[in-house]
């Protein structure tokens, strides 16, 4: 699944604009192309490659400057829990998922993941899916409502 997620990660080194307009998250099952025209904020057009069972999903939200990309797995990433870093690193203290204690790196709690990552910078970050990866799920995870 990593080679399927360079593809889309990759699309985090976007030449931006600014100004107007929030959309929420589309996803796509197959390779997407993108452009000015679906996010206002792109310098040119990319294109979102994803292989089988793989679901991915993008937003664009010009009011913030801030492409977001996504993407899971229909088989899952159960063998163990989600990695234990900061859920939310702009608000103030450390926001882990759940099951995560005494400095662990891991969730005790095994969970379907995803994997997202936006313009804003950073690293590629774990999201808790609470069930089977879709195209309805990748939509709803907590990257995308921040």
């Amino acid at each position: 699944m990593n080679k399927q997620l360079t593809a889309i990660l990759m699309a985090t080194g976007f030449v931006f604009s600014a100004s107007a307009a929030i959309a929420a998250p589309t996803a796509f099952q197959e390779n997407v192309q993108v452009d000015n025209s679906a996010c206002a904020l792109l310098g040119e057009e990319i294109t979102l490659g994803v292989s089988a069972k793989v679901h991915g999903a993008y937003a664009c939200d010009e009011e913030e400057n801030l492409v977001q990309v996504a993407a899971c797995h229909e088989g899952g990433s159960r063998s163990q829990g989600v990695a234990c870093t900061d859920t939310d690193p702009d608000t103030t203290g450390v926001q882990l998922p759940a099951g995560c204690e005494n400095n662990a790196t891991h969730s005790s709690i095994p969970s379907y993941k995803a994997f997202f990552t936006s313009s804003r910078g950073g690293v590629m970050q774990e999201q808790e899916l609470g069930s089977r990866c879709g195209e309805g799920t990748i939509v709803g995870i907590k990257g995308f409502s921040s």
